[in-house]
């Protein structure tokens, strides 16, 4: 049955604060886990905020309204005789205001600094019972914040905007790996990685030549693989991040980043992202789980020959695509 498409927003006479309450209200879905589909629809749309989840879209003049009032709310300065409640009612107040500003702004740094603080806080709060717990939801939640932000049809600053990558690589490193996988799980690392890279490559479809993006993916899988790793100086951490790496996984995620690259052959963030994965297969196997199931090497050769295959079936011409067969071309050399 074809879900119904409901408008939720209050009349356009309606105040501000109105207006920024009711918005922040739709922000937090339900489910929880829901990632939010939003798009930012033109003034002229009659005054309705388009509501199917996951599907959200705000008229523009709404969102402004709205913003203008959580940047009130955020740069305001709390009474100072003010006690520790009413602290933390302003610092949830301010909280939930940068999720607007950064919907509008997504490059706005104090707003990023500030949900960092805010995740620390919970983080060292020995005082509070349930801060564990508090905690975990409030990193998940993050994360889904960042995912619907990159991943939404906006105006294309969001998906490329790097202080949004800088963050979700923030929450990766940052806090306990067992509130988002399990560090000693080999299905849990590479679901999250395939995870990841999904999440990606839909950013490099909302804009071209996504480098924030697919640098984010090259420290996701970092990350994802050096947790619970850490050696005695750089390169022995290098060592064992790479004893992490499933062969399965590994051809998983060669053959999709490959399909979409040849998706979007003009990319050169895609092709170079590419090459990367590719690199990665060029280490001792001894040093690969997974038993040795996979040839690395004739997944390597395969892809680059379906490449190589699409140049001829299409006479196509570019540097992009070109660069990469030269990468491959020094990959068989040195192996």
């Amino acid at each position: 049955m074809a879900s119904t498409i409901t408008t939720t927003t209050p009349p356009p006479t309606s105040s501000p604060p109105s207006t920024y309450t009711h918005l922040l209200s739709l922000l937090h879905p339900s489910p929880p886990h829901l990632i939010l589909e939003i798009e930012i629809l033109p003034s002229s749309h009659p005054h309705h905020i388009l509501s199917s989840p996951p599907a959200l879209g705000i008229p523009k003049s709404h969102l402004l309204s709205s913003f203008l009032h959580a940047r009130t709310i955020f740069l305001s300065t709390p009474p100072k005789a003010s006690n520790a409640e009413s602290k933390a009612d302003d610092d949830d107040g301010k909280w939930k205001a940068t999720k607007v500003l950064t919907l509008w702004e997504p490059n706005w740094y104090t707003a990023w600094a500030f949900r960092r603080r805010h995740l620390l806080a919970l983080r060292d709060n020995n005082d509070d019972d349930d801060r564990d717990a508090r905690l975990n939801k409030a990193v998940l939640k993050e994360l889904q914040w960042t995912e619907t932000l990159v991943t939404s049809s906006l105006n294309g600053n969001h998906a490329k905007s790097s202080w949004i990558w800088t963050h979700r690589a923030w929450l990766l490193r940052t806090f306990p790996s067992d509130i988002i996988i399990s560090p000693q799980s080999r299905e849990e690392r590479g679901a999250f990685m395939t995870r990841e890279l999904k999440i990606v490559m839909l950013a490099g479809e909302r804009h071209a030549r996504n480098y924030s993006a697919w640098e984010y993916a090259r420290q996701a899988i970092r990350i994802s693989l050096g947790m619970g790793r850490q050696g005695k100086d750089e390169r022995e951490t290098e060592k064992m991040v790479h004893r992490g790496l499933d062969s399965r996984v590994w051809e998983q995620c060669a053959r999709m980043v490959h399909q979409w690259c040849l998706m979007h052959p003009r990319d050169i963030s895609g092709w170079a992202f590419l090459v990367y994965i590719m690199d990665l297969r060029n280490q001792p196997r001894d040093i690969w789980d997974g038993d040795g199931v996979i040839d690395a090497e004739a997944v390597t050769k395969e892809i680059f020959q379906k490449t190589q295959d699409f140049v001829r079936r299409f006479e196509w011409k570019g540097e992009s695509i070109e660069w990469f067969l030269r990468s491959g071309r020094h990959f068989q050399k040195n192996r």
